[in-house]
Order: structure tokens, then sequence, then C-alpha cells
């Protein structure tokens, strides 16, 4: 019979038995025969049975087998002498496929011998030897091999198989996890490397880091692996101190395990630099912020619910504090914003402002905005001209 990778029990596509004596077609019996059932035709040949089975081999294609079994539910056996129960030997063997022609005189072609077996049950006079499965161990094929069968209990291939994991799909390397065009910068020198590996049995994996040190391409530490993890979840490493040096450039690759077999293949190389300096503050804003020290300018913000547009003001020059009027009589007006807005809230009217007193110095009048007075609040100390 023809065996193929399946899931624990794989079901048969064809079964039959030939016996020598009959020609008929035993394909839709509800048993398989084997051996001398003890009788003899009229020919004085004995009443010999052979089985048949084909198996469908798609459901573990490619599997990885590690154990296999053929399992047969013996309900019946000629074995008891009258006075014992012994075991009676059976082969299995690789042959080409039986079909409802298969007779005696007509039996497929027989390959190789694959495994041989004793064990027996179903004789009801053998008390320790009832109705139950036995077994011939197929480890090294699971492709061929012969059966008998009962019409509740077929026979069953039992097989202990294998998928290796998969290739990684998310290396990081961190904290904090950032890459830039692919490379990582990590700010410790014990970083956490881990790559996301998926099993096709749901089996936890483990994986394996090789680190090389980028510009030198040597390796830098044996083999780290991680813990193992749920399929689908990162499999986090953290590295170990002294392996890597601050300021240097490395790279790594992930391989899993899932405590059978490892994937026989290596991802591309992620690269990542290790930086444990602080970072500077950008240079950009503190250059804007001297320069709007040098001059006053108006920075406009953001609109509020009064439909109102804000202004920064910054004080210029030698001048300590300014006060203006919170509000000209003349608001700026921008395209495509309404001052008064239908739903808009009202404004709540302004308290009276007693403008300064001038104390000798000529006023500071801004001409781009109408009715604003600008002072110079006279510092602490200094004499008034």
């Amino acid at each position: 019979m023809s065996v193929d990778p399946s899931t624990s029990a794989l079901s048969n596509v064809f079964d039959t038995y030939v016996q020598q004596g009959t020609t008929v077609d035993w394909s839709n019996d509800v048993e398989l025969d084997l051996g001398d059932p003890g009788t003899k035709n009229a020919d004085g040949t004995y009443r010999t049975a052979r089985s048949f089975v084909s198996w469908n081999t798609a459901p573990i294609s490619d599997a990885l087998v590690m154990d296999a079994k053929l399992s047969l539910w013996n309900f019946h056996s000629a074995n008891y002498t009258g006075s014992a129960c012994p075991n009676q030997p059976w082969e299995v063997w690789s042959t080409g496929a039986a079909s409802t022609s298969s007779r005696w005189t007509a039996q497929p072609s027989w390959t190789a011998e694959k495994a041989t077996s004793s064990e027996t049950r179903g004789n009801p006079s053998c008390a320790t030897q009832p109705d139950g499965w036995i077994n011939a161990n197929l480890t090294t094929t699971v492709q061929e091999w012969a059966s008998a069968k009962a019409a509740t209990n077929p026979p069953k291939p039992v097989v202990t198989y294998n998928y290796r994991p998969r290739t990684g799909t998310k290396q990081e390397a961190g904290p904090p996890y950032f890459s830039y065009s692919g490379a990582y910068v990590v700010n410790t020198t014990t970083p956490t490397l881990r790559d996301t590996f998926v099993d096709p049995n749901g089996d936890k994996v483990q994986g394996a880091h090789q680190i090389f040190d980028s510009v030198t391409d040597t390796q830098v530490e044996a083999v780290l692996r991680s813990a193992f993890v749920p399929s689908g979840q990162p499999a986090p490493l953290v590295t170990p101190a002294g392996v890597l040096v601050n300021g240097k450039t490395y790279k790594f690759r992930s391989s899993p395990y899932d405590g059978t077999h490892y994937n026989l293949g290596w991802p591309e190389w992620k690269t990542f630099t290790v930086d444990t300096a602080a970072p500077s503050a950008p240079t950009g804003i503190a250059t804007a912020l001297r320069d709007r020290r040098r001059a006053a300018d108006r920075v406009p913000l953001a609109g509020d619910a009064l439909d109102n547009l804000h202004f920064a003001i910054v004080a210029a020059g030698r001048s300590r504090f300014l006060r203006v009027l919170a509000h000209p009589t003349k608001q700026p007006t921008a395209s495509g914003i309404s001052r008064n807005p239908t739903n808009s809230p009202k404004r709540s009217p302004e308290p009276t402002r007693t403008p300064p007193v001038n104390r000798g110095r000529a006023p500071c009048r801004d001409s781009t905005w109408p009715n604003r007075t600008l002072r110079p609040t006279p510092r602490p100390g200094i004499p008034r001209g």
C-alpha cells in the first residue's frame, strides 16, 4: 500500500484483498484478510490472503517525518493451538497500485519489504490478546505499506512530523526601536535584538541571533539565543554586557528554531549603531530664538472661537518691557476671514484704559497699528534724559 505524509491519521483512498482460490473483486468488503486461515481449496492449495491499501499523501507533503507506524485493528486471528496463543509474523511491503481487477493471479508488482511485526490479537480463546490495534514500525518509510481492516475500525497510519519555522518578518534593534533608512540607532551597549517568527505547526519559537562588526565583517560573539515565545510574537534577546562598543556599527540576523528543526535560511542583515550619548538640542531652534530677539517680529498664530487673529510681539533693543493698548480701534483683516461670524459669541465690552503719562520723552508711534503708543519703561538706576 502507498503511504504519504498526513496528519495523525490518514484516510485510505482504495483497499482490497486477494485470496488464492477466489476470482472475485473484494474491494467492497468491509474487512481485509492476510495470511493462511488454515483451510484449503478443492485443489489442495492453501486459501492464503494478501491485502492492499493506497493512502492519500497530500496532507503531509514536504513534512519532516520523525516517526511513523502502521496500525491495524485486529479482530480475528487463527493463532490458538489448543493450549497457547503464539504471535503470528506479518510483513509490510511496497507495491504497485491495486485496483478492482486485482486477483491472486493478477496482483500489483511487489517492490520491497518495508517492515515486519508479530503483534497478534482477536482470538476469543486468547484472553490476553483481545481485539485491538496491532502495529508495524514504518519510521523509515511512510510511503507504502500493507494493512488489514475491520468495518468500524479501519487501518490507520500514525505519523509524527514537523514543519520548519518560517524566516523572521520584523528585525528590530533598540531601544528606542527607531530606524533611519532601514538602519537602527540604539542608546545602550546592551540593546535588545528581536525578530518575529511564525511556525506552521503553532509551536513556540526561539530566535538564534548572529552579530557581526559591520566594518570588519567579523562575528563578535557566538550565536545568541532568545527564550521560546509563542508563534507570531517577537522573540527578544538582550545583548550581554561587554559584547558591543559604543560608537561602533554592527549588523545582525536571526534564524528561528521550534525545538525540533531550524529554518535552513537566513534573512538579510539589519544594521544598527551604538550611540549612548544624550542628544543635543537642535541648533535650528536656538538660532530662531536668537533671531527673534534681534527684531520685533509679529508672528501670526491660530484664530480662536471669536475669530480673532493672535500675534506674538517680541521686544527689541534695550527696552526691558513694553506696554501697549490691548485692542486698537482698527483690527487687521485678512482675505477669507470674517470679522463677525453669524454664530460667533458677542465680545464683552472692553474696560476703559488710561494711557500712560508722558514724562518728557517723545512717544514711539507704531505706524502699522493705529492708536498704539509704545513707551519704553525706564530701567532701574538709569537716569532719564
